[in-house]
This record gives C-alpha cells, structure tokens and sequence, in this order.
C-alpha cells in the first residue's frame, strides 16, 4: 500500500518542482554574474581563452533553459580552474548565436582554443553533460 502512494506522489513532485522552477525569476536563477558573457567580451572571455570554455546558450522564455540553470551553476563550480562555464542570453546578445547558429534553447558549445570542439542541444541530465564535457576536453 505505501509503495503504490509513493509511486503516485513521486511523479507528482517531480512536476511540482519543475514547475515551480518555471515561476522563479531568471535573476535568481543565473544570479550569478562572472559567467554571463556578451556580444561584446565574448571573443576575450571564449575565442581567446587559455582554458576550455563552455558556453551555455538560454533563452529567458524556454522552460528547459530554467530548469538546468542550476545545473549550469553546479559544473561552473565542478570544473572551475580545468574549463570556464559561460552562459548567454540568446535575447539579449543575438549576434553570437547568430554566427554559432543557434537556432534552439538549451544550446551547449564546448570552444577549446577558440574553436567549436562540439554542440549539444537539449536538456541533459548533469551526469550526461559530465560524460559530454569529459569526452571532449
């Protein structure tokens, strides 16, 4: 019997908890200043960047943006020194996206010696971008 109840109310929770990421603002969702990047430093902070650079493209309206935002946060602190995590508001700053063709939101380039090294797009699990950025730095 407690089985089957918990059966029901995990699926539940799960979307209550996605949905309520959905509400938060983005401000608090990428509060986090030193890794927003713009059209404007974006060839000093990615292209000319010593370390690999990943660059997580969002949209402020896309929902799976919202939901891996704290995800983004965690790998900037999880590779913090071997890569550099740098996020971009694909509304705010378009001409970037523009010349990486970014065409949909959650987008994903990994740059390594100022040039694209791959591309993801999509919501992925932590674990799943871990394996991605592992493989391909």
């Amino acid at each position: 019997m407690t089985k089957r109840i918990f059966s029901r109310l995990l699926p539940l929770s799960l979307c209550l908890g996605i949905a309520l990421l959905l509400l938060l603002p983005t401000s608090i969702l990428f509060a986090s200043s030193n890794i927003n990047i713009t059209d404007d430093n974006f060839e000093h902070k990615v292209i000319q960047s010593n370390k690999p650079v990943l660059v997580f493209f969002w949209a402020q309206w896309c929902g799976p943006s919202k939901t891996i935002a704290p995800i983004v946060k965690q790998l900037a602190n999880q590779y913090h020194g071997r890569i550099k995590v740098m996020k971009m508001n694909v509304d705010d700053y378009p001409k970037t996206p523009n010349l990486f063709s970014v065409s949909g939101t959650p987008t994903w380039i990994l740059f390594k010696d100022g040039r694209v090294v791959s591309t993801q797009v999509g919501l992925f699990t932590k674990s799943q971008l871990n394996f991605w950025i592992d493989k391909n730095t």
